[in-house]
């Protein structure tokens, strides 16, 4: 069994490829603790308004 981090703050690149590649964000809820997301790093996901593909699955999550 993988041990489970504490712990990850995650950049607005590797949130959107998890989106394009998963079309999700649940692993990084199986696989930490805790999500820290920046808040330049939401208005960056955020910055063209939250119709986007990749800003809806990101609103979803609890970050």
């Amino acid at each position: 069994m993988l041990k489970m981090h504490k712990k990850l703050v995650i950049n607005t690149g590797p949130i959107i490829a998890l989106i394009v590649g998963l079309n999700n964000l649940k692993i990084l809820e199986e696989n930490y603790e805790e999500v820290y997301v920046p808040k330049r790093v939401a208005k960056e996901i955020l910055v063209k308004g939250n119709e986007r593909f990749d800003a809806k699955v990101f609103l979803e999550n609890k970050f």
